[in-house]
């Protein structure tokens, strides 16, 4: 009857499959098994246009009463850098987790531009290195 209501319970259906999906795909992967989902296959190779996702990423409060984020990307441990109080009140504000995820990818691909661009460089020297 309230559609809405559906919508937001398949909506978190779908999400208690996925993360159930990769801790199976995880364990797996362990056992040295093929994945069920492609996304969880380290072999699989990246779309050329595909961007690589940053995991564990979060705005975190520091002791010093300012705001850092930290994120992974491509498996490399970034560390934190400072953003502004502004930034991080905007991220908190928001509700929808679609839009806290766009918004944290967005700022973290601004904050740890330098490092991404280093990171595609010395991966396109190794990989002409190498053959």
């Amino acid at each position: 009857q309230e559609p809405k209501f559906i919508v937001s319970v398949m909506a978190d259906v779908n999400r208690a499959s996925d993360m159930i999906l990769d801790h199976v795909d995880r364990q797996r992967l362990a056992l040295n098994e093929q994945p069920y989902l492609a996304k969880n296959d380290p072999f699989a190779p990246l779309d050329p246009g595909e961007e690589v996702p940053f995991r564990n990423a979060a705005i975190v409060k520091t002791r010093s009463g300012g705001y850092a984020i930290r994120a992974s990307y491509d498996g490399v441990e970034l560390g934190l850098k400072k953003v502004s109080k502004g930034t991080a009140r905007t991220y908190f504000q928001l509700t929808d987790y679609k839009d806290k995820a766009a918004f944290l990818n967005m700022t973290a691909r601004k904050t740890f531009g330098p490092e991404i661009a280093m990171m595609g460089r010395s991966q396109a020297v190794s990989a002409k290195m190498g053959i």
